[in-house]
């Protein structure tokens, strides 16, 4: 039984089979061809033999299913076996088997009418010069399964080489060992049931030998009765319950409560009265009460947690003084050891309002009458930190007053410690914002060591720079150093995904792809470049170099389609290949490089590296950006400054 293609012939297999418990049928192609990228215009329909070689040619087989009679679908499947007889194996390797999407035929197809494939149903199937001559079968029951229900359309299959496969299988035109491929599927069985009884004491009642069998639980117990098992069989039997109390006692914090009447053995009250009635008001030993309006009054609240308001008011605390102190809320620590907290605000909301852990506003408009704090810190101590903002841990950081000038937030140390310092395990600890046109946003300046931590600069919406907590830069203008790499959004996909390239230095913008390829039969092979190169690049540039043996090899085909084609060598041959392209991205087009420029203005005379040619740090560019941001008198006293 080789070849059930028509219906009448499967149905006589099918119905004489049908009496044993099991069915069968063996399915031969109605179309078997292969293409070959190497000649793309060539059809293969009529060959002997299905060509499979990496990377250059795939096989397609279809089966024709009309023949299995309706009713069957992937639940009627027990199992489906893909059997191809295999020619010959040149160089051992695996295959794919994927699901064809799009219609085809042996007579047309060719490597340029080839359809899309679809999903893969065997991956990496083995195959090495053992099998050659002899059957190789493949689990397929689940694609065949998809083709009868409907859920695939059933436009065959494609046999696709993984490098470095080379093999030949036979097709349904080889008549001279007449093995071509075959689909063979085994159909579930089925039995007889001859009866569905219930056994007396099971609880069940119900049954029949045909049809449909309704079982259900006894309905002979009467109403409120419940099955229940007796240690032989499940019979009816009424819920009662019984018991006595002989004493029922309540007990309560004597602080609070007092209990009367306790214990009741026989008949009674039991009271429960509180010592102190519960109150929204501040008195002693009494528990909270929230009034009609969800207010209550204390004293003072301690503790060591975190007090959170989730009304819709924007303050966690918030306290108005009109005495002559101007002091709403005062918090003073006087620990001597550790770490002492006077007043800390945190807060977590994420309003598009704003939020406040701690907020001072001051409202004196008269200068001479001294400088009016929102918030003030004062401290007189060698390690003394007047504001602070505090995150896992503190480090000494130096940094210098520069000039005087009016600040958002002003700290001053003698001590050599932190004038101002913020640490935060994530978001940002610090952010300074300068409409002032022609002075920075912010400046960190230390003469021992370069700062650490992140600082983050804008100016509108698209100019940035950005130096995060693992020292990266990030930069939305030109970067000029040394030595760089280059970030940017992805051609393909730029609202989702980065391309990152490491920089050759070149007049142009430059990209570089290289690899080793394996020539095929023919001595071609086709070189796949990454899906964004044509997206990224333009003027492409090549190399090729024979590997353990030499030949004529040249590109045959440009890129196209982000790949090429080599060809003039020897089959197996090693060819090694080096592409490069001019970038000619959006980017790349908006901003092209000016190779060669003049220094202007305080620039010329100075150097980007002044040490590596010998001259001071003075001659530095660096030193010339610095000195034109703020005037940094040596012996200015900025103490009258600060509020003391």
């Amino acid at each position: 039984m080789k070849n059930f293609r028509t219906q009448p012939l499967f149905a006589v297999v099918l119905l004489m089979m049908s009496a044993l418990t099991t069915a069968y049928a063996q399915i031969t192609p109605s179309d078997d061809s292969y293409t070959s990228t190497a000649t793309p215009t060539t059809n293969f329909g009529a060959k002997t033999t299905l060509g499979v070689v990496s990377p250059s040619q795939s096989a397609y087989i279809q089966f024709d299913l009309s023949s299995i009679p309706a009713g069957y679908t992937s639940a009627s499947i027990a199992k489906a076996t893909l059997k191809l007889y295999v020619n010959t194996v040149p160089s051992a390797g695996s295959f794919n088997v994927d699901f064809v999407n799009g219609t085809w035929s042996e007579k047309t197809i060719t490597a340029n009418l080839a359809p899309a494939l679809g999903s893969t149903i065997a991956p990496s199937v083995p195959l090495t010069g053992a099998n050659a001559k002899d059957y190789l079968l493949i689990d397929v029951t689940a694609a065949v399964g998809a083709w009868l229900n409907g859920t695939q359309a059933n436009d065959g299959i494609a046999l696709v080489a993984n490098s470095p496969l080379s093999a030949t299988f036979d097709s349904k035109e080889n008549t001279a060992q007449s093995h071509p491929p075959e689909l063979d599927i085994v159909f579930s069985g089925g039995g007889t049931i001859t009866g569905i009884t219930t056994a007396s004491g099971s609880g069940l009642i119900g049954g029949t030998n045909k049809g449909v069998a309704n079982l259900s639980l006894l309905t002979s117990c009467s109403s409120g009765q419940i099955l229940s098992w007796n240690g032989t069989a499940w019979a009816c039997k009424s819920v009662s319950g019984s018991g006595t109390v002989t004493s029922v006692g309540l007990s309560a914090p004597a602080s609070d409560f007092t209990v009367s009447g306790s214990p009741v053995t026989t008949s009674g009250t039991l009271g429960l009265n509180w010592k102190v009635s519960p109150s929204s008001a501040s008195a002693a030993n009494a528990i909270v009460k929230r009034d009609a309006n969800g207010d209550f009054w204390v004293n003072a609240i301690t503790g060591t947690g975190t007090f959170v308001t989730e009304t819709t008011n924007p303050y966690g605390m918030f306290a108005l003084s009109t005495s002559p102190t101007g002091i709403g809320s005062y918090g003073e620590a006087n620990s001597a050891t550790g770490l002492t907290i006077g007043v800390k605000g945190v807060t977590d909301s994420l309003g598009t309002g704003g939020a406040a852990g701690v907020f001072g506003v001051a409202s004196s408009a008269d200068p001479s009458a001294g400088p009016s704090q929102g918030v003030a810190g004062q401290s007189n101590s060698s390690r003394g930190i007047g504001v602070i903002g505090f995150g896992s841990s503190l480090s000494a950081t130096l940094s210098r007053l520069i000039g005087v000038v009016p600040v958002g937030v002003w700290g001053d140390s003698a001590g050599g410690f932190a004038g101002v310092f913020a640490t935060n395990d994530s978001g940002t600890a610090l952010q300074a914002t300068n409409n002032s046109p022609g002075a920075p946003t912010m400046e960190v300046v230390n003469d021992t060591t370069a700062p650490s931590g992140h600082v983050f600069t804008t100016l509108g919406t698209t100019n940035f720079c950005d130096i995060d907590v693992l020292g990266n830069l990030h930069c939305s203008g030109t970067l000029s150093g040394a030595a760089k790499n280059f970030k940017i959004d992805h051609p393909l996909d730029p609202a989702n995904k980065y391309l990152v390239h490491a920089s050759i230095e070149s007049p142009d913008m430059k990209t570089v792809y290289d690899g080793v390829t394996v020539l095929d039969a023919d001595g071609q092979a086709w070189v796949k470049l990454p899906a964004y190169v044509e997206a990224l690049n333009g003027e492409f540039r090549y190399q090729l170099t024979c590997m353990g043996s030499f030949a004529p090899v040249y590109v045959a085909q440009e890129i196209s389609n982000n790949r090429f084609r080599i060809a003039g060598g020897t089959g197996g041959m090693k060819v090694s290949w080096q592409v490069t392209g001019t970038r000619h991205d959006a980017y790349a087009k908006a901003h092209p490089l000016v190779v060669e420029s003049e220094k202007q203005g305080d620039e010329r005379g100075h150097y980007l590296h002044p040490e590596e040619f010998g001259q001071p740090n003075e001659l530095g560019i660096t030193a010339v950006h610095r000195a034109k941001m703020r005037p940094r008198p040596a012996d200015q006293d900025h103490s009258s400054a600060v509020a003391k």
